[in-house]
């Protein structure tokens, strides 16, 4: 059975046996991380693959940035009155 590599989303890095990676996924404002584990039952089809506490937060950082700017777009947009 052949594998594919696992690359960080965030730097490229190729997972090695010993990484503690996190599956981290960013949809409709809500930010879920968990522990990647060897069958990664809690992968969505928005996961991505993060290596580690650097890149964590870093992914953490940008996410968080994105949601705000789409929360703000959301304020920003007039409302219609019926």
């Amino acid at each position: 059975m052949r594998r594919e590599a696992v690359i960080c989303d965030v730097c490229g890095r190729v997972k090695q046996a010993a990484n503690h990676w996190f599956v981290a996924e960013a949809v409709r404002g809500i930010i879920r991380i968990l522990p990647a584990s060897g069958n990664d039952l809690a992968r969505g089809a928005l996961s991505q693959d993060v290596c580690g506490d650097d890149c964590l937060h870093k992914w953490i950082s940008i996410n968080l940035s994105d949601i705000t700017k789409e929360t703000h777009a959301e304020e920003q947009q007039p409302t219609e009155n019926i």
